[in-house]
């Protein structure tokens, strides 16, 4: 019983409420996962209606995410009302997980519509799809097409040099340079492009090609460059809110990945080129990324990192792990006293949460010092008392 498909449950509880199932009639169920398609495929429909049939469903079969039926109905060349009483006759084999979109909603139903079909059958129905997407790539005939085709358009080729067949179609599509921005600007990131270039080093090398392999791999490691060198982007999906896609990003970076941190810190809290609503968030998410590092905190600015606490207290965010990653301490706070601008009651307050008790009193002494050398006998007074 465990290893009954969820799906064929689900028709026997179907047919059951509906009343054409019961135990008298038990020998009549489909046998098995599979004999619930071949129900759909009996003897009784004509040949040539089963298998356009087989053959238009082979399509959604080799599709790679969701789409809309006018998509599918530019690929099979047929009026979109067919494609949609295709859908509407199957649609208990199809999920919608978007509004106007569907894919068939099992790997093993694409599995058996695809092995219903020859391979030349199912090598034809692929080649009409990536004549499509080509076309959509050069000519931009809508933005459903185009971005399927930037994101899946190497899959379908690669799937046919797999098949010995176009293998210098692949290289050359996933090698084409132009189109990586479009893929970026598209994806937002650089996944697709790296999709791209790594079926090119597999097919090259499974195929010995030293040549077409060097080029994929100089390529991917081209793109790997820009993704790490590419922090403008990031801003920017900080300001459209992608903060989970920000995090993604930042493990391209690697070695490189707190000088990133800091810097984002630094557009959250100084610069403010990042949304009010999601400061807070991204700016936890930074400090947790600073603390969890093994790597080495970078050189840095003392003042900086100062305006970087006032921040963060304004923003009620606790920025100790900062501090403890930074190193920040006692000559730190000495340094900063030297500086005119600087508020000394913020400045007590970092001290006193921040640094040991052992070094407040040549701080406060520092400080008596300061507001002596700008006529403040009072305060002068009051932190040489709080020295002593």
């Amino acid at each position: 019983m465990n290893k009954l498909e969820p799906t064929y449950l689900r028709y026997v509880y179907d047919e059951l409420g509906r009343g054409s199932l019961s135990s008298d009639n038990a020998s009549s169920l489909p046998h098995g996962f599979i004999g619930l398609f071949e129900k759909e495929f009996s003897s009784d429909i004509p040949i040539s209606q089963r298998s356009s049939t087989l053959r238009r469903l082979c399509l959604w079969a080799l599709l790679k995410k969701a789409v809309s039926s006018e998509f599918v109905s530019e690929v099979l060349k047929e009026n979109t009302d067919s494609t949609k009483a295709l859908i509407d006759t199957y649609s208990k084999w199809f999920n919608s997980p978007e509004p106007g979109k569907y894919v068939l909603f099992h790997d093993r139903l694409r599995s058996y519509l695809i092995q219903k079909l020859s391979d030349h059958e199912v090598q034809e129905i692929n080649e009409q799809l990536i004549a499509y997407l080509e076309q959509s790539l050069e000519s931009s005939i809508g933005e459903e097409s185009e971005l399927y085709a930037l994101e899946h358009l190497s899959t379908h080729m690669a799937v046919e040099s797999q098949l010995e067949n176009n293998y210098e179609r692949l290289h050359d599509f996933v090698n084409r340079e132009d189109l990586w921005p479009r893929q970026v600007r598209a994806s937002k990131e650089y996944k697709w492009s790296q999709k791209g270039v790594q079926y090119g080093i597999m097919e090259g090398a499974r195929r010995h090609d030293e040549m077409n392999t060097l080029t994929s791999t100089v390529n991917s490691v081209k793109l790997h460059q820009e993704e790490q060198s590419n922090f403008k982007q990031i801003l920017e999906l900080l300001n459209e809110g992608e903060v989970d896609l920000v995090f993604s990003r930042l493990l391209s970076f690697k070695d490189d990945i707190l000088k990133v941190c800091i810097l984002i810190l630094h557009e959250c809290l100084i610069e403010k080129s990042v949304n009010q609503d999601v400061i807070i968030k991204v700016c936890n998410e930074i400090l947790n990324k600073i603390e969890e590092s093994s790597l080495d905190f970078p050189k840095y600015n003392s003042l900086l990192l100062y305006k970087y606490f006032l921040k963060l207290r304004e923003y009620n965010i606790d920025y100790l792990g900062l501090v403890r990653k930074s190193g920040f301490g006692f000559q730190d706070i000495l340094f900063l006293l030297d500086f005119e601008n600087v508020d000394i009651d913020s400045l007590v307050t970092i001290s006193n949460e921040t640094i040991h008790d052992s070094y407040l009193a040549e701080i406060y002494l520092k400080i008596a010092y300061r507001f002596k050398k700008f006529s403040n006998s009072k305060k002068a007074f009051e932190y040489l008392d709080k020295s002593f």
